[in-house]
């Protein structure tokens, strides 16, 4: 970041064009992104810092951002903080956004341990997720990562959203975990495995492979970072949700997930455009769980939290309904 005041604005452009003093006939790389700060010099200061990146932009394609006087100081205070303790309370803004990147993202980073040469493997895996929340990963026996998990279960998960611009700047999570394989045959294993397939439905070629398994990540704690300045340390009842008054839920969830579908794909399709902000589309319910739902479109997953937990099952027709109301209200 560059700090740049009234009297060295000129000077400063200068440099970064490459045409100061005697090596105005020399080329000089330039960078891509440039990020200036005219903090304590004033408006007229701040007006010369755009004026400059403006020229940037024209004449060199080169990506400008001006940084106000409020910014900088929110910035420094964050410093200031982090230099004591990095990680922030966890409070109900972090446990939703954790949760969301947890019930959309569709992928993630997945480190094991190799003892043999004691360094960590990483792996790209499919994820999915089971009622809770907690990740469930579908792998071949033939792939490393599999070897790796069944010599030592402990593994982390990294979850990042994807955007435009610097990658760092989106919300990402690390998740600690142990990893446990999924017998093929138990009903439970069945279950997870319908779920898997709406979130995931050209793994169908490739589930019952003899050599594939479901392995569902039992998570330890979490590690969240939302962005600059807001790192949190998250245990795993700040990720999970609550399943103690959802017992056989699994058989109660597919059925409300075929019914939504069949009957009241318009109610679907309200949710996903006027309470989650989507486009148009013919989107699907894929899950249900005590605290909100998942849509599908293509390869999009999104993510309704309910206004509150629920408490059992009884509660989840009442509260499909209330969203339904919520979002016809909102067409104009």
């Amino acid at each position: 970041m560059i700090r740049i005041g009234r009297s060295v604005a000129a000077a400063a452009l200068l440099c970064m064009l490459g045409v100061s003093g005697a090596h105005a006939d020399q080329k000089h790389k330039l960078p891509n992104n440039v990020v200036f700060t005219a903090y304590d010099t004033g408006t007229a200061g701040f007006n010369t810092v755009v004026v400059v990146g403006k020229m940037l932009d024209d004449k060199h394609k080169i990506t400008t951002r001006e940084i106000p006087k409020d910014a900088v100081s929110d910035m420094q205070g964050a410093t200031r903080s982090m230099a004591k303790d990095p990680f922030l309370p966890v409070d109900d803004e972090a446990r939703g956004l954790a949760k969301k990147l947890m019930r959309t993202l569709r992928s993630g980073a997945l480190a094991t341990n190799d003892a043999e040469s004691g360094m960590p493997f990483a792996s790209l895996v499919q994820v999915g997720t089971d009622l809770d929340g907690a990740p469930v990963i579908l792998t071949s026996q033939l792939s490393v990562h599999t070897q790796l998990l069944e010599a030592d279960p402990h593994c982390s998960l990294l979850l990042s959203s994807l955007g435009k611009g610097d990658p760092l700047a989106h919300p990402r999570l690390t998740l600690l975990a142990t990893a446990h394989k999924l017998e093929r045959d138990n009903s439970e294993t069945q279950q997870i495995r319908r779920r898997y397939l709406l979130q995931h439905p050209k793994a169908e070629l490739y589930v019952d492979f003899p050599d594939f398994a479901f392995w569902r990540l039992a998570v330890v704690s979490g590690s969240l970072n939302g962005g600059f300045g807001r790192a949190y340390r998250m245990a795993k009842e700040d990720l999970l949700a609550d399943l103690s008054g959802f017992f056989d839920f699994y058989d109660f969830e597919a059925q409300a997930v075929e019914h939504m579908n069949d009957d009241h794909a318009d109610a679907v399709a309200l949710y996903a455009t006027q309470l989650c902000g989507a486009r148009e589309g013919a989107w699907r319910l894929i899950g249900i769980d005590p605290e909100g739902v998942q849509m599908a479109l293509g390869d999009e997953i999104l993510r309704l939290p309910f206004p509150r937990a629920l408490t059992g099952p009884h509660e989840v027709r009442p509260m499909l309904i209330r969203l339904a109301n919520e979002a016809r209200g909102r067409i104009s």
